[in-house]
């Protein structure tokens, strides 16, 4: 075998890349890069490849052109309280985090359903409540999700909801919006008021249509961090339209007297 060949198996090897992978790119057989990887160890950025490889290089399910509910909830879950993206090391990263464990096992069930890749699950510590974080490595998860929002962070002038949710039927507004009251809305233990929060005005203006869409009557204010905030009319009829579209679901009180209860829980004291 060539020197050359040689030296690209080993440094393939050195950055990570597995027997399965070297074989493939570095067209060689299975028996010379085994030979001549074997004992060859992992750079630092390797090893942190390595570590995610399955997540990198396992297949994932054939996608539906259709979003689904369960698909509907896993990108509703990552705009508000998660995360996708791309490291450094060029790792793609899928990430969800909550005070529920409920919700984060749903969550793992949801992408383990849709894409056939299970996440692992860690505790965190929070500022007020223990939480729980998802995580997986996947370019093709990554890659899949982004055909549908251009970024999952508020923070970006890129978030917008897709036309597939804003133009979608009842059920696929309600999914949507259980995501966003169960990881960025808050109801009072004193007076029972709901109001959901986010970073970016165009993402709140989408939700109040779709609040509107379901009949459901609110109004948009700004908190003094810059915040836009969703607050709903505080009537009987208004609260029990929330509730029968069950827009919490499992989803936790992070602070204050109420935390740890769950949410749904704290707002039947107050219909």
């Amino acid at each position: 075998m060539l020197n050359s060949k040689i030296k690209k198996i080993k440094s393939m090897r050195r950055s990570g890349y597995s027997f399965h992978e070297i074989v493939r790119k570095a067209h060689v057989s299975s028996r010379d890069a085994l030979k001549y990887s074997t004992n060859i160890k992992f750079s630092r950025i390797g090893k942190i490849r390595h570590k995610n490889l399955n997540g990198i290089v396992k297949d994932i399910k054939r996608q539906n052109k259709k979003l689904s509910g369960i698909k509907i909830r896993i990108i509703g879950n990552l705009l508000f309280d998660g995360s996708v993206y791309m490291t450094k090391e060029k790792q793609h990263v899928i990430m969800y985090v909550n005070s529920s464990y409920e919700l984060v096992k749903e969550f793992c069930e949801d992408v383990l359903q849709i894409y056939g890749v299970k996440p692992n699950v860690y505790d965190a510590d929070g500022k007020y409540v223990n939480l729980y974080r998802a995580k997986c490595g996947s370019k093709l998860i990554y890659l899949d999700l982004l055909k549908y929002m251009k970024s999952y962070s508020t923070s970006s002038p890129f978030s917008k909801i897709p036309e597939e949710i804003m133009n979608g039927s009842k059920f696929i507004k309600k999914i949507f919006l259980q995501t966003f009251w169960n990881n960025e809305g808050s109801v009072s233990s004193i007076n029972g008021a709901l109001s959901g929060t986010s970073k970016s005005r165009k993402v709140i203006e989408q939700l109040f249509k779709l609040h509107v869409a379901l009949g459901i009557n609110l109004y948009i204010c700004k908190d003094k961090r810059g915040f836009y905030i969703l607050k709903l009319n505080k009537n009987n009829e208004n609260y029990q339209k929330f509730y029968r579209f069950k827009l919490f679901t499992e989803s936790r009180v992070a602070h204050g007297y109420a935390m740890g209860s769950r949410k749904i829980d704290v707002l039947r004291k107050f219909l």
